[in-house]
């Protein structure tokens, strides 16, 4: 046999390895960055947010999804959580969400968590980490991805993670990543101070790796989603004593012909 023949039927085992099994551990540090590369890509996701991980689970080399993952998904896919069950089965809390994406898929997913002896923030904590268990299993079941979340690894106990080298090659290169931060600036120049803005692009000019890169997004990321929830509190806010406001009127007008009636009423009882 050949040396040739011999490496294409090397690679060949690695491919079927993944795909039959779904196992990563055979595959070279640069080869996992460039599968991690288009795993991203093929489901339109930003690899400088991290929305994947490798972990180690039952002998096998997996990825596993991260908060990023979910967030960016519900993003793309336009799922929304429909209705929301919670109920408590022999002190495990169980949260079942429903939801649908926006082609009119429907799907459904469970999560729960073991609140035995739990009580005050610990119990609150608990029974919120149930709901966003139910939210993201909803959203990775929905988008058709069979692969972890996050928040199910503490509960398996041979998961362990696995450090990747990160190279350059985590995104195809530097002007890809710039790219990514440009469209966040557009996304959110209408709404963030001009500082903001500039500084990011003098950042972002600066940088010089991916890394440099991936501080500067999630920066600015974190920035500009801190300026979204307060602009989303005043509109709530306005909302709220716009609707107050109504309210008094109608009740106003309401308590007005009331008393109107009441007196017409008296006034024919006197004749």
């Amino acid at each position: 046999m050949s040396d040739t023949t011999e490496v294409a039927v090397q690679e060949d085992s690695l491919l079927a390895n993944i795909v039959l099994n779904g196992d990563l551990s055979k595959l070279h540090p640069d080869e996992k960055v460039e599968y991690y590369n288009r795993f991203c890509d093929a489901l339109g996701l930003n690899p400088l947010t991290r929305p994947f991980q490798y972990i180690k689970l039952s002998g096998r080399e997996v990825l596993y999804a991260t908060k990023d993952a979910t967030e960016q998904l519900r993003r793309l896919r336009g799922v929304s959580v429909t209705d929301l069950k919670r109920e408590v089965i022999n002190e495990v809390c169980i949260v079942t969400a429903q939801g649908q994406d926006k082609t009119g898929r429907v799907d459904t997913s469970t999560g729960a968590v073991n609140i035995k002896g739990l009580s005050g923030d610990t119990l609150a904590n608990a029974l919120m980490k149930t709901e966003t268990k139910a939210k993201r299993r909803l959203t990775l079941s929905i988008c058709g991805l069979g692969i972890l979340d996050e928040t199910e690894l503490e509960t398996i106990p041979d998961a362990k993670p696995v450090k990747v080298a990160v190279t350059e090659r985590l995104v195809d290169s530097l002007a890809k990543g710039r790219e990514e931060i440009t469209k966040l600036i557009e996304r959110y120049t209408p709404i963030v101070a001009r500082e903001i803005i500039d500084t990011a692009g003098l950042d972002m000019a600066a940088a010089k790796t991916v890394e440099d890169l991936r501080v500067v997004y999630q920066s600015l990321k974190d920035q500009c989603e801190a300026v979204e929830r307060e602009e989303q509190k005043e509109v709530t806010k306005k909302s709220f004593a716009e609707a107050s406001k109504r309210y008094a009127k109608d009740y106003d007008e309401k308590n007005s012909t009331s008393t109107s009636t009441d007196t017409d009423s008296k006034q024919h009882e006197i004749f």
